[in-house]
């Protein structure tokens, strides 16, 4: 009754009575079964698949390894090569193709441009922010397109196609370490209002990023003159590696090629354009901000963007402080 009261206080007296009669009272309760036992590994245990039935992805969809460098202090060694299995994911290419394919194409943005709001009263003119292609850097974007050298035997059209990209790695359960970090991709095309509806099918699912296993520590243990400090920080800096590694992996060569020549794509409307992909944003939390800036989380200058000191953040939303995440972008 003591271990009752104690500690948490979700536990009824329906479960004790449960635990008692169904687990310590059963016959087959052996207490040597205990020895050495840890909640976290049995979880651990049960989140990983064992069984025979085995995920299967779409036949677009690649699994490959992803290497990474494991640095030492040793010169004459060289950096330690380290191989994280389980990257899956769908080029880049094929998800656009796949996208001006698709029915919903036909409300795509192809040609960014301004909107102006016009005051009834005194005719003067206010600038509206609203959709992505009404932004400055996709006007800026298209310019820049129209401005690359032609294709040979080329007079197509140039578009864009506005990349949006979203990860956020979470837990797969309430109990136990199952977790996943799936990657997203929206088009910019879209308005805000169809890409933000739960029910519009706007939203790609383009990878899952894998994790760190705990196997690293392993590894890193065995490095020669390496502290506890020293593991910590190679820690953070494997995380960061593996991250830029299936980035690496997702901007294949293909999808350089497309992106300086673009690539032939039927619209909605029959007409041939030259599409060229641009990535426009990329929504992440700050713990992942920090993976893809490669700085410091919490450092002196937390911010992914800007070389703002911490000091500073008390200027947060004046005047000064904008001019000064300006001046001092990284």
């Amino acid at each position: 009754m003591s271990w009752m009261n104690s500690g948490s206080h979700q536990k009824s007296e329906t479960e004790v009575q449960r635990l008692v009669k169904d687990v310590i009272q059963a016959d087959d309760f052996n207490i040597k079964h205990l020895e050495g036992f840890s909640v976290r590994s049995s979880l651990r245990d049960l989140d990983r698949d064992d069984g025979e039935e085995k995920i299967t992805f779409p036949d677009d969809w690649i699994e490959t390894d992803v290497t990474i460098d494991i640095p030492t202090k040793l010169r004459e060694e060289g950096p330690q090569k380290y191989t994280i299995p389980g990257f899956h994911y769908r080029p880049l290419v094929e998800v656009i193709r796949a996208a001006f394919a698709d029915v919903q194409a036909s409300a795509f943005h192809l040609f960014p441009f301004k909107r102006l709001w016009k005051d009834p009263l005194d005719d003067h003119q206010e600038r509206i922010f609203d959709e992505l292609y009404c932004s400055d850097a996709w006007l800026e974007a298209q310019d820049d397109i129209q401005k690359l050298p032609k294709e040979p035997n080329c007079s197509l059209e140039r578009v864009i196609a506005g990349l949006m990209f979203f990860s956020d790695a979470t837990h797969l359960a309430s109990f136990g370490t199952a977790k996943a970090w799936p990657l997203y991709l929206y088009f910019g095309n879209l308005t805000k209002y169809v890409r933000s509806s739960p029910r519009s099918g706007a939203c790609h699912l383009v990878g899952f990023l894998p994790s760190l296993p705990d196997s690293v520590k392993d590894t890193l243990s065995k490095l020669s003159r390496i502290s506890k400090t020293g593991m910590a920080s190679l820690h953070t800096h494997c995380r960061r590696e593996l991250f830029h590694a299936c980035w690496s992996i997702l901007l294949d060569e293909e999808f350089v090629h497309v992106y300086r020549h673009g690539i032939v794509l039927k619209c909605p409307d029959g007409v041939l354009r030259r599409v060229f992909p641009r990535i426009l944003t990329y929504s992440a939390d700050y713990p992942e901000k920090a993976l893809i800036a490669a700085i410091k989380d919490m450092g002196s200058c937390a911010c992914p963007r800007c070389l703002t000191p911490k000091s500073r953040f008390s200027d947060l939303g004046l005047v000064k402080d904008m001019k000064s995440r300006i001046i001092n972008l990284r």
